[in-house]
């Protein structure tokens, strides 16, 4: 999918009981390596059917929320139909597969500047939890600085544009609002990362991926890189969305 040009200590667990109701930007794991889904089960594959097809990435709010980027599903209006994929890192063995019921996306968001990049899908039947499918932790903030994980089934490589069908991860740095001031304009609600190593980066169809610490804390989603700078991406702060995603959740698993 083509996109357009251009941190409390309390934390959630989107868990609900039964009984409550140029820069040109490229949606984007370049480089990296293969891992097992046991150590990012949070991770989700998504098929979306529009206009066109895309691929993007996900992660487990509760067993029927999933949280991925507002691009991924811009545009669905009338008919559209969008398929998850959970539970095995090869997306060709994978027996947990869910359609979408419906979606909500940020009510401010910009397809042009990517303001509000974020959504949120809920499933018409349950994921049953394990260790190869749980939920990620959004927590009100979190620090700078600290080493995060992106893992996905987009892009591997930006000159063949070839596509993996088995989970890719890489590692991290989240990086100061000043140092990613540098590389253009951020405006709230956005951070960015670096790889420490060189040439490793989100793709494309890694577009709502989650950045996770080793404590399945999501710091972010993937939202787009500036064609400048492909190893700099920018992600969605999830944090700075927290009472959105708690409010919208809400609705999507009690309507």
């Amino acid at each position: 999918m083509n996109s357009k040009k251009y941190s409390g200590s309390f934390f959630l667990f989107v868990y609900f009981y039964i009984t409550k109701c140029k820069a040109e930007m490229e949606p984007f794991i370049v480089g990296g390596h293969f891992t097992k889904i046991s150590k990012f089960p949070h991770s989700v594959f998504l098929t979306v059917e529009c206009e066109n097809t895309w691929i993007c990435g996900s992660s487990i709010l509760n067993q029927k929320i999933l949280l991925t980027a507002a691009h991924c599903v811009f545009g669905c209006k009338t008919r559209w139909k969008i398929q998850c994929s959970a539970g095995d890192e090869d997306l060709s063995k994978v027996n947990v597969i869910r359609e979408a019921a419906g979606f909500k996306i940020h009510e401010k968001y910009d397809d042009k500047s990517m303001a509000n990049d974020i959504a949120i899908l809920d499933l018409k039947r349950n994921l049953p939890l394990n260790r190869y499918m749980k939920r990620v932790i959004i927590r009100r903030s979190h620090p700078v600085g600290v080493l995060a994980s992106v893992a996905g089934w987009g892009v591997t490589n930006r000159e063949t544009n070839a596509d993996s069908i088995v989970l890719k991860m890489a590692t991290q740095k989240v990086l100061p609002p000043w140092l990613c001031a540098r590389f253009g304009y951020l405006g709230p609600g956005k951070m960015c990362a670096k790889s420490p190593t060189p040439n490793t980066s989100p793709a494309q169809g890694d577009s709502g991926s989650a950045l996770i610490t080793k404590d399945f804390q999501q710091l972010g989603l993937v939202s787009f890189i500036f064609s400048d700078y492909p190893n700099i991406p920018v992600y969605t702060n999830v944090s700075y969305y927290y009472d959105w995603i708690r409010s919208k959740s809400f609705l999507l698993y009690c309507d």
